[in-house]
This record gives structure tokens, C-alpha cells and sequence, in this order.
């Protein structure tokens, strides 16, 4: 092979075509031989299921559905790429362009494939490398017999290129639709888009064909080649459109109008359709014809078998016959045949079809639906499907109905039909059909467009305007009729009503106090049965079922199609998506499809059920349960949206109270409107929000959330009283509620005595203890914890998140950042801050506070309080008198109506007030000032500096630190009354048989006296623990204790 290149062959680059038999060795292409195979049947009917195993791995581009462009060329020359493939059996020096009616005939091609998949096909020119390339050329054996030849689309330079040997003497430069040639290339194309042989997919007999596929190798179904008559698919064929729409999409705007499609003689082709009513119109011909409506079904025309078929997926609704003998299929949807001239035979299944044999000799076959028959002439039959007897038939005066089946036929004049036949019986006339069906008072009327006067008589007698194109108006009860075929007509004893069966149309029908029967068929009609059991069919379409003039509330169920109470009492609902209820209070239960369902006025109950319902309660205070849902709802009454997993996304409006799912793992989450609400979470933990209004919120089993969230005001809650006002919670009632959220205001939050989570959200939020063992959660916000009414003592340590006391229990404490203690004189609080800047109000009592970091407002309250610092990691500064306190935990605090500071362990500054202050140093050398007033000061361990200021102050030393540290007093003064206390460092002393002066010392030394102990009373081992600076002359122990300034117990 000439222009070698040596380059390894990429994998998987198989070609399409070109072996043994698609090459044609031999006298011609390979002939498969089928005979008396089953597509030779009229009424053949394909299925899907190896439609599509002539799919092979390889596709252009994704080959997922989705929509791709393509780029096609005509090569002119040579491409060097092509020598990649070592088998490539072409010369270059025989190679062409393709003609000009090759080119048309490509180019026709890709125009069929545009319509039925989503394929963009764009021809290019000079130097685009294209995804399918196009070009004349011989073997290098100058076989004359290989045909044409392509390579799959597996990814590589020449992946899809097509090759055409044009001296073959099966192919010419001049391709026609249905000859060989044209046939030939579009089985390459079909394998240069991904397509394999139907023979290489394991396919026989007629699937193995040209008529179910291109990609076949049999083409001598209709003719051989050279035959007069010969045809070839000019087309792709049914399964070949099914497979390139798995990889490229379908292409559903094509024909998506009405379109009629005319049949021709010697055609052999594939139709696919997007839509609309459409129609095989043969009416032409003179040739007999099988048309066949269904999807993957094939047609017969002229001297040719099942050489046109419907595609998958495509509906053609009408067929029309020609003047020769024909046979008409239609499909179980509704439909229009016409058989004109010609012994015809015309076959309905379900539906409403209408059927017009036209002249000749014509049989019409029923097996069920509705059906019109229109006769001309000719001797004509009715066959019924086997299954129905002459003795399950009704004959009226012009229609036919069934004792026991569903369906009917309706002729334009019954005595146009000669015979009726029935499986197992001769054919008969119509006097002999009467004498076997059941003698009836009832009667049936077939409206046409003339003013009529259809008197019913005895029995229960039909009107049937199903002829009429535009919608009727009946009320039975009022005798009114107009619109359409009932413009003029006068309805007397009549019972039941059958409307328009065009889908356009809209039909009114009232019943009256009989038990009616109101028919819609199709269109979105509104019925209403009155009082009487009704059946009520709404037929096709989105059909309304009315009580709006019942006496009295109704109950209707779509479900199980038992339905009660004034004027639905014993109605039978069938087809019917709208229901609308009467002025009263009315039980309404959906179905399992989509439907809308109206209250109108009065209090009703929706029970929820499947399907993507709209519940419109009305007038009224309205309910809705979903207690059947094993899932959780979610339900928003102020979009009106709805979805749980078991019955779909409905549309609420009008709706007051609904009811959650009653499944104990189904969690929901319900929220309000602006109305009064009821929200009830039954079983589960459920999240429900009343919204603005006065509503019942009732959380029932499980741990369940009344919220908060969407208030536009800062609400106040008590789980205790029940009263709630403010915002949202204005007059909200609350029942089996164990966790409330606030909103984004500062709300006042009470629990009750059970166990509960609250939740302030944003804002300043305060919470009322209550007993249980709580979670208090303050999130954003300055929020404050409060525990007044406490009649125990509280401990409350909002660093280690944790308030306990006897009357509330033990509760969980995050993001709180104030506190109130108990407002109870005859108990003490503990109370610590954390790191924020905490407010820590004592109130009534003598408690013990301490802020921790930040800057802290500590207010001791009534009694006599402890500031304390006790936790600070470093000294402070206190000064009670200014209130600048600074160091450490102190620093920014604010101290109220506090009579003890206890320091940290560290080096401490502590200045007192003016009044009579109780100061605590703890370890560390502090300096502490007591100020004005009668102080108690205790240095505690370290050498500590105290000075009482004015006023009799108490200098207390304590065992613990005393005897390792040693305290100065700069300010002692008798003549003030000054102490010092020393009972807790003397604990063997007694007043009565000790002797002081073996257990104190006081000694001058210089200007100062030192004071020492002896802890056991030996005299023999003082330890000093104070120095008395500037005081002197205090060396009578015993007068000091007689005097009170020494106090030893």
C-alpha cells in the first residue's frame, strides 16, 4: 500500500463495513432468504426490546441522548491518515469526489436523521477535519462487487469515514431514494454514527431485515434487484431510529403539529411524528391498503408487505382508505377511520373512535371504548370481540350499550348495518340481535346539532352529546341546555348525560334528585350529580366533581370511592381530579394522582393522600392531616407548599389547621400564617411555628419545637402559665412543647417543670429557671438567665455551663451572659461569670459572686455579698469607693451593693467604701484599705498590708497561712476600737484556765510592735505573724483581751 507511515494502529478502530459479506464478493451483495416469516402479517406489532441491540460501544461523542453537532466532508483527495489502518484495502490513484447527487442524497439523509433525533449536522469544506468524511474509491483488488464500506466512531482521525466504489455494479454516482445505492449508503452512514449489522447483533428472520433495519444485508423483500418493482427502504427503518435516539436524543418539534401524511404505491419507509392529530391518508389510491396505527407497527400498500411503519414512540391518531379493499387498525387511544370506497374492514379497540366505512361491502370489529359508526352502502357487519354474547347486549334506537361491561357504540343509523356477529353464532340481522337482547324502558339519545326534544319516558334514559365539538351546558334540575349540539334541545325525563368528546371543550352538567349518571369523556368538564346515588365520570382530561348545592356537608373519598352525606350520599367518582365541596363542614380524602380539592365554606377536613395535590379549605376553619405519612412532613402555610415522601409537593391555601405525620420516626416541620392557626406534630420530634396569629400549637408525642424564627417583634413564653404574648406568640397556646427557639428580638423565655430546651436566637433573651433539668441556650445576643423565683439556693457556673439548684434541678447552660440569683433573703446563691462581660445580680440573700474575665457588673443586691476574684489569673485592684477596678478578672467590673471582696492569689490592691466593708486578700502580698466604716479585713497567707482607715476595724488572722506569713498593720489604733482577732489561730486556748501571755506576745520594736503566737501554749515557741507600724506600749496582753482589742475566741 502506497504513502506507508510507520506508526502502530490505534486500538479499537474496527470498520463498520467491508467484510466478506458487506463487500459483495461474489455475483452481489449477500441475500438472506426469509420466507413466510412473521412480519408478512398485517397486523404485526414490534416491541422495543432488541430494537436497540444493534448499538455498539461506539458512538459520535457522548452517545448519552444529549444533543450533538456533527461536521461532515466531501473529500477530494487522498487523506494521509487513512494509511494508519494497515488493512485499509483502498488506492488513492482511485479515488473521486462525490457527485453532485451523491452529495443531494447525503445531504437527504441527514435531513431524516435531524428529524427524528437531535443531531446538528454542518457540511464543511478545505481543511476542517470533519467527524464524518465522504469519498469515491476503489480496492486495490479493483473489485467491482465491494459495494461501499465505513469505520465506527471510535475516536481516531478517520473514525466515520465512508468509502463508495462506484464501479460496483450495485452503486452509481447517481443514488435515488429506494434504490440499492441509496439504500447501500445510508447503512454506512449507519455504522459511521455507531450502528452495527442486524446479523452481528444477533438478530433473524424479519428483524433481520431491511425492514426493520438498513443495517441489515436482506433487501429482497420487496423485489430483487433489476425485478420490476424492486424497492429499497428510503428511510431509516424502525429500529434504526429507535437506536440513534438512544444516542442522540429525540427530536420531538419535528412534525409536532397536525400532519397528514399521504400514502404512495412502491415506498418504503419509516414515519416519525412529534405530536399533534394526525392522519395516513390513502384516499387516493386505487390500490388496497393495510394501514396500521400503532406505534412500531407496519402498513401494507399496493403489492408490497409491511413496507411502511410507525415509529417507537410516535402516535398517528386517523387513517383514511382509498377505493379498493383496505383493512384500518386503530390503536387503544381515540381515533378517526375512514374506509371509503372498497369492501373495507375497520378495526377499534378502547377509546372513542369514530368510524365511517364508507361505500362497499364494510365490517366493522368492536372489542370495546366508545365507538360511532357512520354507514353509506353496501351489505355491512358488526363483529364483536370474542368474550361478548348477543345477550350482554342493550339495543336502543340508535346505540348500543352492555349489560355488564363499560363502552358503547353509537351508529348514525343502525339499520345501515345488515349483520352482527358474535363468536360461536351465525350472523344476524338486527330483529334477530333484539330478540336475544333484554327488553329495556331505558332509552338512548344521540344529540345532533339541530334543536331536539329527547323525552325519556319510563326508565332510565341517555343523552349523548359526545358528537358535539364545543362543550355543553345541562342542568337537569333547572331544564336548562345550551352550547353546542344542546343549543335548542329540550331534556324531559331524562337521567343520565353524557358531554362533548373533544378535548377542547368544556362541559357543565347538573343532575337532579335521581340517581344520574354524568358522563364528561373528554375535555376539563365540571359535573355535579345533585341529591341521588350518581355515578360521575369525568372520562379524559382535568375533571371537576361539584357539590356546591348540596343541603348539607359532604363526605368524599377518592380513594376508596365510598362517599357519604348530602348530596354525595352513594356517588360513584370515576376520573375525576377537582373536587369542590358544598357550604358546609365536608370530610374530603384525595386519591393517588394529582387533584384539587375546595372546601368552599364551612369547617373542613382534607385527609391528605398521594399524588401533587392542591387543598384549597375555603371559607371556614379548614384542616388538614397527613397522619398517614410514614415521613415527616414539611408544610409552609404561607407559600402553601407541602412535601412528604409518601404523598408528593401539594399546594396549600385556605388551610387553618393541619395535622403532621403519626409515625413516631417521622419528624415534622410545620409552620404557620398570619391567621389562627392550629399545628399539631403528633408522633415524632417535630418542629412547628405558629407565625402572627393566635394559634394552637400542639407538639403531642415526642420532643418537639415550638418556634419562633420569623417574628417580627421579641416574644415572651411560659411554658408554666401558658400565657404568651408579644410578637408571634400573641395569645399562642402550647401543649406537649419540649423545646422552644426564640425569635431574633430579645424574647422572655419560662419553662415548665419538665425537662426542656429553650433557645434564644438573636437578641437579648432571658430565661426564667423552671424545674426540670433544662438547656438554656442563649445564641447571639446579650442573654440573662433568671432565677428569682428559686426558694433554694443556686449554684449557677456559666464557664463550666452549669446551674444547679433544689427547686429547678440541673440545668445545661450556652451562651448566657447574665445572671439573676435567687430573690430569697433566706438563701445564698454561688454565681461565677465566664470570659464574657457578664451582669451578675445577686438580688435578695447573702451571696457569693464572682464575674471571671470581662468586664463585669456584679451587684450583690439585698444582704451582705461576696465579690469574689477567688478565680482570676492574675492580682487585682478593687476600689469599692470609686468603682474603678482594674487587673485581672477586676478589670472593667462594676461593683454594686457588695459588703465582701475576696481577692485572688495573687498580689492584690483592695480599697474599701465608706461603710463597713468585709475584705478577703487570699494569697499573695495584697494591700488592703478598708476606708471609712467598721471594716473586717483578713490578709490570709503572704505578707499582706492592711489598714482599716477610720472607724473600729477587725484585723482577722485564720490558722491556715497565719504562721507562714507576716501581716502590717499601718494604721492600729485602740482609741478607734480597733481588734485583732486571733481565735482561729488559738485553738487550745480557753479564756478561763489559760494564760494569755503563754499563747501572744506583743513586743515594741522601735517604733512598731510585733504580735506573735504560740499556737499550743508552751510560751516557748512564738511565731510572729503581724507587725503594728507606729503603735507601741501594747505589752499587756491580758488587758488587750480583758479590753476586747484582742480577741482569742
Amino acid at each position: 500500500m502506497g504513502n506507508s507511515i510507520n506508526i502502530n494502529l490505534p486500538e479499537n478502530m474496527p470498520v463498520g463495513c467491508g467484510c466478506t459479506a458487506c463487500a459483495g464478493l461474489g455475483n452481489g451483495p449477500r441475500m438472506i432468504d426469509v420466507q413466510n416469516e412473521a412480519y408478512q402479517d398485517a397486523a404485526i406489532i414490534a416491541s422495543t426490546d432488541r430494537a436497540d441491540d444493534i448499538l455498539t460501544p461506539y458512538s459520535q461523542g457522548a452517545g448519552d441522548g444529549s444533543a450533538i453537532t456533527l461536521e461532515y466532508k466531501f473529500h477530494t483527495e487522498y487523506q494521509s491518515y487513512w494509511s494508519l489502518d494497515p488493512n485499509f484495502r483502498y488506492l488513492n490513484i482511485f479515488m473521486t469526489e462525490f457527485s453532485s447527487m451523491q452529495k443531494s442524497a447525503v445531504r437527504n439523509m441527514f435531513d431524516n436523521i435531524e428529524s427524528f433525533t437531535n443531531v446538528t449536522f454542518v457540511e464543511v469544506s478545505g481543511d476542517a477535519d470533519p467527524d464524518i468524511g465522504f469519498i469515491n474509491a476503489w480496492d486495490s483488488s479493483f473489485n467491482s462487487s465491494l459495494v461501499a464500506s465505513a469505520y465506527y466512531p471510535t475516536g481516531w482521525q478517520g473514525a466515520g469515514d465512508v468509502f463508495v466504489n462506484t464501479i460496483s455494479s450495485y452503486f452509481s454516482q447517481a443514488p435515488v431514494e429506494g434504490d440499492y445505492a441509496y439504500f447501500a449508503l445510508m447503512h454506512e452512514i449507519g455504522h459511521s454514527l455507531g450502528l452495527q449489522h442486524t446479523f452481528d447483533a444477533g438478530l433473524t428472520g424479519a428483524e433481520n431485515t431491511e425492514q426493520f433495519s438498513v443495517m441489515a444485508y436482506d433487501t429482497n423483500i420487496w423485489g430483487s434487484i433489476g425485478e420490476a418493482g424492486y424497492v429499497d427502504a428510503k428511510t431509516y427503518m424502525l429500529y434504526d431510529i429507535y437506536s440513534l435516539q438512544q444516542l442522540y436524543g429525540v427530536n420531538y418539534d419535528y412534525n409536532s403539529d397536525d400532519t397528514t401524511y399521504q400514502i404512495m404505491e412502491g415506498e418504503a419507509y419509516t414515519i416519525w411524528d412529534g405530536g399533534g392529530n394526525d392522519t395516513l391518508d390513502a384516499s387516493y389510491l386505487d390500490v388496497s391498503v393495510t394501514l396500521n396505527l400503532g406505534e412500531g407497527t407496519f402498513s401494507s400498500v399496493g403489492g408490497l408487505s409491511n413496507n411502511i411503519a410507525i415509529a417507537f414512540g410516535a402516535e398517528i391518531e386517523n387513517a383514511s382508505g382509498g377505493s379498493a379493499d383496505d383493512i384500518l387498525y386503530g390503536t387503544d387511544e381515540s381515533n378517526f377511520l375512514i374506509g371509503n370506497d372498497g369492501d373495507d374492514h375497520l378495526y377499534a379497540y378502547d377509546g372513542f373512535d369514530i368510524l365511517i366505512g364508507g361505500a362497499g361491502n364494510d365490517t366493522y370489529y368492536y372489542s370495546g371504548g366508545y365507538d360511532f359508526i357512520e354507514e353509506e352502502s353496501g351489505v355491512d357487519t358488526l363483529k364483536f370481540a370474542a368474550g361478548i354474547m348477543p345477550t350482554d347486549v342493550l339495543v336502543f334506537t340508535n346505540s348500543i350499550s352492555f349489560v355488564s361491561m363499560v363502552g358503547g357504540i353509537d351508529f348514525a343509523n343502525i339499520n345501515d348495518i345488515e349483520f352482527f356477529e358474535f363468536d360461536g353464532y351465525d350472523p344476524m340481522d338486527l330483529a334477530t340481535l333484539l330478540s336475544f337482547s333484554q327488553v329495556s324502558d331505558d332509552d338512548f339519545f344521540l344529540a345532533t346539532d339541530i334543536s331536539e326534544i329527547f323525552d325519556g319516558g319510563t326508565g332510565t334514559d341517555t343523552v349523548d352529546y359526545s358528537l358535539s365539538s364545543v362543550g355543553v351546558f345541562i342542568d337537569l334540575e333547572n331544564d336548562y341546555a345550551f352550547g353546542g349540539f344542546a343549543d335548542g334541545d329540550t331534556l324531559i325525563s331524562i337521567e343520565n348525560v353524557s358531554g362533548s368528546n373533544d378535548a377542547n371543550a368544556r362541559d357543565k352538567i347538573f343532575g337532579d334528585a335521581n340517581d344520574n349518571v354524568l358522563s364528561g369523556f373528554a375535555g376539563n368538564d365540571f359535573l355535579e350529580g345533585g341529591a341521588g346515588a350518581d355515578v360521575i365520570d369525568g372520562g379524559e382530561g382535568y375533571d371537576y366533581a361539584r357539590y356546591t348545592r348540596s343541603d348539607a356537608g359532604v363526605t368524599i373519598n377518592l380513594t376508596t370511592n365510598v362517599n357519604t352525606g348530602g348530596h354525595a350520599e352513594g356517588d360513584l367518582l370515576y376520573s375525576i381530579e377537582y373536587i369542590e365541596g358544598s357550604a358546609f363542614g365536608d370530610h374530603i380524602t384525595g386519591g393517588s394522582t394529582a387533584e384539587k380539592l375546595y372546601g368552599r365554606d364551612g369547617d373542613d377536613v382534607f385527609i391528605a393522600s398521594a399524588g401533587d395535590d392542591q387543598i384549597n379549605g375555603g371559607d371556614g376553619r379548614d384542616a388538614v392531616y397527613y397522619s398517614t405519612s410514614l415521613s415527616g412532613i414539611t408544610s409552609d402555610l404561607v407559600t402553601g407548599s407541602t412535601y412528604s415522601a409518601e404523598f408528593g409537593n401539594d399546594r396549600l391555601s385556605g388551610i387553618e389547621i393541619i395535622y403532621g405525620s403519626d409515625n413516631s420516626a417521622a419528624r415534622d416541620k410545620i409552620f404557620g400564617n398570619d391567621l389562627d392557626n392550629e399545628l399539631y406534630g403528633q408522633a415524632g420530634d417535630d418542629f412547628l411555628e405558629g407565625g402572627a396569629g393566635a394559634d394552637i400549637i400542639d407538639g403531642g408525642d415526642g420532643d418537639d419545637y415550638a418556634r419562633y424564627t420569623r417574628s417580627n417583634a421579641a416574644v415572651t413564653i411560659n411554658l408554666a402559665t401558658n400565657v404568651n404574648t408579644g410578637g408571634d406568640a400573641q395569645g399562642d397556646l402550647l401543649y406537649n412543647i419540649e423545646l422552644i427557639e426564640g425569635s431574633a428580638y430579645g424574647d422572655h423565655i419560662t419553662g415548665a417543670n419538665i425537662a426542656e430546651k429553650l433557645f434564644g436566637l438573636d437578641g437579648n433573651d432571658t430565661f426564667a429557671g423552671s424545674g426540670g433539668n433544662d438547656r438554656l441556650n442563649g445564641g447571639n445576643g446579650e442573654d440573662t438567665l433568671d432565677y428569682s423565683a428559686a426558694t433554694s439556693s443556686v449554684r449557677i457556673d456559666l464557664l463550666d455551663g452549669k446551674a444547679t439548684s433544689t427547686d429547678f434541678g440541673e440545668d445545661r447552660l450556652f451562651s448566657i451572659e447574665n445572671v439573676y440569683g435567687s430573690n430569697d433573703s433566706s438563701v445564698r446563691d454561688r454565681i461565677y461569670g465566664d470570659d464574657q462581660d457578664n451582669k451578675i445580680y445577686g438580688q435578695a440573700g447573702n451571696d457569693i459572686l464572682e464575674g471571671g474575665a470581662g468586664a463585669d457588673i456584679i451587684d450583690g443586691g439585698e444582704g451582705s455579698d461576696y465579690a469574689s476574684y477567688i478565680r482570676s489569673s492574675e492580682g487585682v485592684n478593687i476600689n469599692l469607693k470609686t468603682n474603678v477596678n482594674t487587673g485581672g478578672d477586676a478589670q472593667g467590673d462594676l461593683l454594686y451593693s457588695i459588703e465582701y471582696i475576696r481577692g485572688s492569689n495573687y498580689a492584690d490592691n483592695i480599697t474599701g467604701s465608706d461603710s463597713n466593708d468585709n475584705i478577703i486578700g487570699e494569697s499573695g502580698m495584697d494591700i488592703i484599705k478598708g476606708g471609712d466604716g467598721n471594716d473586717r479585713i483578713r490578709g490570709r497567707e503572704d505578707n499582706d498590708t492592711l489598714t482599716g482607715g477610720s472607724g473600729s476595724d477587725d484585723f482577722i488572722f485564720e490558722l491556715a497561712g497565719a504562721l507562714t506569713s507576716v501581716d502590717t498593720i499601718t494604721d492600729f489604733n485602740l482609741a478607734e476600737g480597733d481588734t485583732i482577732d486571733i481565735a482561729d489561730i488559738l485553738t487550745g486556748y480557753d479564756a478561763l484556765t489559760s494564760a494569755i501571755t503563754d499563747y501572744v506576745q506583743i513586743t515594741d520594736n522601735g517604733t512598731d510592735s510585733f504580735v506573735a503566737v504560740d499556737v499550743d501554749g508552751g510560751a516557748d515557741n512564738f511565731v510572729q505573724i503581724a507587725v503594728l507600724s507606729g503603735v507601741t506600749g501594747l505589752n499587756d496582753e491580758d488587758q488587750l483581751e480583758t479590753n476586747g482589742a484582742l480577741i482569742t475566741v
